[in-house]
């Protein structure tokens, strides 16, 4: 039904001088039942994809292994004392036993060990010192966390849940801040992701996508945290092609297009909902991450062609769903905006920030898959909604005087608001500049109420 508002029916329309009567007759005529016998050519492309990127995964795979252990051989970690290396290199030696063990099975009690030496590591690296993280590498942390999760994939292994998620948590804090750059370059260089990603892929592709379920997976969530910790905080010394096959790898494999069935099964408000609203985060902020390092000369992590076959991962039609229910009130002429929920403010902000990097990596494909029937209207409303709501933010920040204390969490809310507000203007602009046919697009009529919502004049 999207055909019939597309330019090209309405412009096939117009060109035969239709009356009303004769409109309805000739849209009926171009409403066809699909052959039974044809597969949907979205499915067919799909399954295409997965074949090529199957071909190459497997290279990939090879590549990343001969280059980390070239890596291996010639690395020589840094020698740091400190009063924490003897209790470290203990604990660690304890969680390699654990994890050389688990195949067996692991008791109740292991099982508390485990997590009560991960949750002490925690602790400790949690302090931020720099001497305690170099040590916590040249230990064999990294290797040892990396064990752990890959018995994740291991269906004869009876290592909890609970116990790699603990696992992915420390992995993020020894690679976080200023501190943790190092750690993130050698996680890169010895190809320490891999099994993240493989055990990633896996858990992604046991989700059950139904319309009455939303995707909700904790272990997931903090694998993807995880990986864009790792991603956004390397070194601007770090090898870029090295950084690339991780992106490389994390399209072929598969996870990208897991996660756009995941984002397209969202059709409806979640912010009432902490563990499905923390995993669509987790997803967007990791394919930012992936983004972010995409080369911008050309596409041979394959990440921009999978983006746009996906429809942009589905986030539009997701920030759609999120925003505009089909029980939303519409909009009244002089009515103050909603005060958008947190959760619905940072997903909006992650889903904006994906779609500049996109554009800026190819802007003609960015404007051709945003401007296609269907997606380009959901755009323009989520656009529309967005500008309105940001421009004029329902925060108490007008009442306050200059000697006024101001809430730390007002203040917050009023910063989140503004840096959505520009990335808005951001995408919008990238939507339509020098493209003709989503300039006219952006100047829209809402037949129903005979009003104009134009982004421009909203933008104005």
């Amino acid at each position: 039904m999207s055909h019939l508002r597309g330019r090209m029916h309405q412009e096939a329309v117009r060109q035969a001088n239709l009356s009303p009567a004769e409109v309805e007759q000739f849209n009926l005529e171009q409403i066809v039942e699909a052959p039974a016998e044809r597969e949907d050519p979205k499915v067919e492309a799909a399954k295409e994809r997965g074949k090529s990127h199957r071909k190459r995964c497997k290279k990939i795979r090879q590549r990343m292994t001969v280059k980390a252990a070239e890596f291996e051989t010639g690395y020589k970690p840094n020698v740091t004392d400190g009063a924490n290396k003897r209790s470290m290199n203990r604990s660690i030696n304890t969680i390699g036993s654990i994890t050389n063990q688990a195949s067996q099975g692991l008791s109740p009690a292991v099982s508390s060990q485990l997590d009560r030496i991960l949750n002490e590591l925690s602790r400790l690296l949690n302090k931020g010192a720099k001497g305690d993280l170099d040590i916590f590498q040249s230990v064999g942390g990294f290797a040892v966390l990396g064990k752990l999760l890959a018995l994740g994939q291991d269906g004869n292994c009876s290592l909890p849940v609970k116990s790699m998620i603990i696992c992915c948590n420390l992995w993020q804090i020894a690679c976080r801040g200023a501190n943790g750059s190092n750690n993130c370059q050698y996680v890169i260089l010895s190809n320490r992701l891999v099994p993240v990603i493989d055990l990633l892929n896996a858990k992604l592709s046991n989700i059950d996508i139904k319309e009455d379920v939303l995707p909700s997976e904790p272990l997931c969530t903090a694998l993807m945290q995880l990986v864009a910790v790792v991603l956004k905080n390397a070194p601007s010394g770090c090898p870029a092609s090295r950084i690339q096959d991780i992106v490389s790898f994390s399209v072929c494999v598969g996870v990208v297009e897991q996660l756009a069935k995941c984002c397209l099964s969202v059709r409806g408000p979640v912010h009432d909902m902490p563990n499905t609203c923390s995993f669509l985060l987790a997803a967007l902020e990791f394919l930012a991450a992936l983004a972010d390092h995409a080369p911008e000369d050309s596409d041979a992590t394959h990440l921009v062609s999978t983006l746009l076959a996906t429809e942009l991962l589905g986030c539009v039609s997701m920030l759609y769903g999120l925003l505009l229910p089909p029980d939303s009130t519409p909009r009244v002429d002089g009515q103050r905006p909603p005060t958008l929920p947190k959760p619905c403010l940072d997903l909006a902000s992650v889903t904006f920030r994906l779609m500049k990097r996109v554009a800026e990596l190819d802007i003609e494909k960015f404007q051709v898959a945003l401007g296609a029937e269907g997606i380009s209207l959901q755009f323009r409303h989520i656009a529309g909604h967005l500008l309105w709501c940001c421009a004029t933010p329902a925060l108490p920040k007008c009442q306050r005087g200059k000697d006024a204390d101001v809430d730390d969490g007002d203040a917050d809310a009023e910063s989140a608001y503004r840096d959505l507000l520009h990335q808005v203007v951001m995408v919008t602009g990238y939507f339509a500049v020098e493209n003709n046919d989503n300039q006219i697009l952006e100047d829209f009529r809402n037949s129903e109420s005979g009003r104009q919502h134009r982004l421009v004049k909203l933008l104005s």
